[in-house]
């Protein structure tokens, strides 16, 4: 099964997040959620990291959890297996059957969570309680997925490759690895620092779908724009409802690793739980986070 697909119908929730709420209501939306599910849980969490460029630019570059070693180990599996294309049919194929007209991909849930690490990253109770504390509420770990970007000798982006922003909850933070050196022109990532509580634009730069380039430099300017990019192993974390997108790249293909922690899970994911043998060794803030894909 490809990472929560086939999704499931749209609800009320999932509507609303993915709707123009302004972020002030957003704001006000996860606040209010957060403080139900404290109320509800009552799980703490205890983070020793400072978060405060998170929430002020909306991405931090974070110690990455891998080591350059460990990333390229990683991307070594990844090399290897089967891969649908992200878009249209999800056809599989393995790296070297790649058809032409495929320009992203990413691998099965079960493929994602026996990869080297892949585990130790999902109960790192490091990066859950860095989630945790600027959600304000225990985090749920609600997607875990490699993405391709594959070159391309002329530039022709799509979709992610454009700048937008995601709505996957009222509030949710990204954790981004990457598995294969990356540089300007070969798989950068560009953030728009600020925009995640930047308000009064105009209203069509909170909808979600894709903007143009020169509509979001023209509001933001150049030097707002952060491109991240370095040696595999390179770790941030991101509030993706802020303005971004990820860039083609043109030498090599790139390869890049994400956890998303979220308030709740997403309402139309098809999630699947896997035993996991050292359930009972976790705490009780790492099961509530993983609780969507580990179970005893």
């Amino acid at each position: 099964m490809h990472e929560h697909f086939p999704a499931k119908l749209d609800t009320p929730e999932w509507l609303e997040q993915r709707g123009t709420l302004g972020i002030s209501n957003r704001a006000a939306k996860a606040a209010i959620r957060a403080s139900e599910i404290n109320e509800q849980w009552q799980i703490k969490w205890k983070n020793n990291t400072d978060m405060n460029l998170l929430g002020e630019l909306g991405l931090q570059l974070i110690d990455s959890p891998v080591s350059e070693e460990q990333a390229k180990e990683m991307y070594r599996y990844f090399h290897t297996k089967r891969m649908s294309d992200f878009y249209g049919r999800h056809q599989s194929f393995l790296l070297g059957d790649k058809p032409d007209h495929v320009k992203m991909a990413r691998t099965d849930t079960k493929t994602n969570i026996l990869c080297p690490y892949v585990i130790e990253l999902m109960t790192d109770e490091r990066l859950i309680s860095m989630a945790s504390e600027y959600l304000g509420a225990p985090a749920t770990l609600n997607c875990v997925f490699p993405l391709w970007s594959f070159k391309e000798e002329t530039p022709n982006p799509i979709n992610m490759q454009l700048f937008h922003r995601d709505a996957d909850d009222y509030k949710f933070v990204k954790l981004f690895i990457l598995l294969t050196d990356t540089d300007i022109g070969n798989g950068e990532q560009a953030y728009v620092l600020g925009s995640h509580i930047r308000e009064g634009l105009p209203s069509n730069l909170y909808e979600i779908k894709r903007y143009e380039d020169k509509v979001i430099k023209g509001h933001f300017g150049e030097q707002q724009i952060l491109n991240v990019h370095g040696k595999a192993g390179t770790a941030w974390v991101a509030d993706t409802h802020g303005i971004h997108r990820g860039t083609v790249p043109t030498k090599t293909n790139r390869l890049i690793l994400q956890l998303q922690y979220t308030l709740d899970p997403t309402p139309i994911f098809n999630y699947r739980q896997f035993r996991y043998s050292k359930w009972d060794e976790l705490s009780d803030l790492t099961k509530y986070s993983t609780r969507m894909y580990l179970r005893r």
